[in-house]
């Protein structure tokens, strides 16, 4: 897992990448619903990326992901930068 962010002018995006087998594309437009999963074998709730998506939504913003090629996912949500609400240190 990587994290990388990428300053965009008024917001920076924010990108968690992961090198695992990746998202079947039929499968795709599911990732983000509640108990959700990819396979019958895994464990866990699978409640993370659905409230990850309810946060950042209710904070009016957005979020989504992307199959890597050969294999592998990122999942990635612009935050706007408002740096001159705060002073600086």
């Amino acid at each position: 897992m990587a994290v990388k962010l990428a300053d965009r002018g008024n917001e920076t995006l924010v990108s968690f990448v992961d090198t695992g087998m990746g998202i079947p594309e039929d499968q795709m437009p599911y990732i983000f619903d509640a108990f959700f999963r990819i396979s019958r074998g895994s464990k866990g709730s699978w409640l993370g990326l659905a409230i990850t998506k309810t946060i950042i939504e209710g904070h009016g913003g957005r979020t989504w992901a992307e199959n890597l090629s050969p294999k592998g996912s990122v999942f990635s949500s612009p935050c706007r930068n408002n740096s001159s609400r705060y002073p600086r240190a």
